[in-house]
């Protein structure tokens, strides 16, 4: 044995998570001025060294997450989420496609503590899955067209279907799914950050393309399905946030479509928790689940719509 490792060893068993926190507190800013800056440096044809930079941020950007350092841990996140150059249309580079890989894992692996950063992490996402979505070049170069503000429009259109190309081999769409079959067992806090995040995403999905999105409405009911099992308590905050966002939406959209499969997946959250006697029995919550329904109901003015909305709440009754 070493001389000392004993005494050592007993001396990091006495050191608990406030005093790591302070310590990791007081540090992160170096670690992050060095690492971003190795990170900017490295060349691209250099794989195993951008894979060391990244794996290092991930792990430090997960040890503040634990810590529930918020701060750090969106510098961090924010910092690899500059090198994607995923939401600024340039191109995906060696370097740019291992930030993207870590950002996944960093969402799988660390998604129970993750408090504030889920916003720019679900923006990420859901431009994963439009690349990894779009069914056709015309559809791609439609769209580009549709948001482009760039003098260059034809290189603009170039890189972006390079891109799309790169982000369908790695099917990153998949590995994403397995944050959301993780969440029943996340914190209630963080659940709720994540569906408020979710429904945030999902409003800029709605409104910003040409044709409306609806991914992260998807991501919602998935979340919802997959934390079905929480007690009512837990349920009420919950089931505050997708009420309120599928109502905003439904009451909102002037798009046929999005009306029709919002109010669908609307009530197939409720039929998935009407079987629950500790939800369904609660007269409180009777009363949230119709709620929203009369408040879609008054926003309408076509008849048809009307009995679609009178026959989901026959149902529930």
């Amino acid at each position: 044995k070493t001389p000392g490792a004993s005494l050592v060893m007993s001396y990091i068993t006495d050191i608990d998570n406030h005093d790591i926190r302070n310590l990791v507190d007081c540090s992160w800013s170096n670690f992050l001025g060095i690492l971003s800056q190795l990170l900017a440096d490295v060349d691209n044809a250099n794989e195993k060294d951008i894979e060391s930079y990244v794996d290092s941020i991930i792990k430090v950007c997960g040890i503040c997450a634990i810590l529930k350092l918020d701060t750090p841990a969106e510098a961090f996140i924010n910092t690899v989420l500059n090198v994607t150059n995923l939401l600024d249309g340039k191109e995906i580079t060696t370097k740019s496609l291992k930030c993207i890989l870590g950002l996944v894992s960093f969402m799988v692996t660390y998604g129970a503590y993750i408090q504030t950063c889920w916003f720019n992490l679900l923006i990420f996402a859901s431009k994963l899955e439009f690349y990894s979505s779009v069914d056709s070049e015309a559809d791609l170069v439609a769209e580009i067209r549709y948001n482009s503000k760039t003098r260059n429009l034809e290189r603009e259109i170039e890189t972006e279907i390079r891109n799309a190309n790169i982000i369908k081999k790695e099917q990153l769409e998949l590995k994403i799914e397995q944050l959301y079959g993780k969440s029943g067992k996340f914190p209630l806090e963080i659940i709720s950050n994540l569906l408020q995040a979710l429904c945030r995403v999902s409003m800029i999905e709605l409104k910003k393309y040409s044709t409306p999105r609806e991914y992260s409405l998807h991501c919602i009911v998935q979340v919802a399905q997959f934390n079905i099992e929480r007690i009512q308590m837990e349920w009420v905050g919950i089931w505050k946030i997708i009420s309120k966002h599928f109502t905003d939406v439904i009451t909102q959209t002037k798009d046929e479509r999005v009306w029709t499969n919002t109010l669908d997946m609307f009530k197939q959250t409720i039929f998935k928790l009407l079987p629950k006697k500790d939800i369904s029995s609660g007269f409180n919550f009777q009363r949230d689940f119709f709620s929203p329904l009369v408040e879609i109901f008054k926003s309408t003015d076509k008849l048809e719509r009307c009995g679609i909305i009178l026959n989901y709440a026959y149902y529930i009754i």
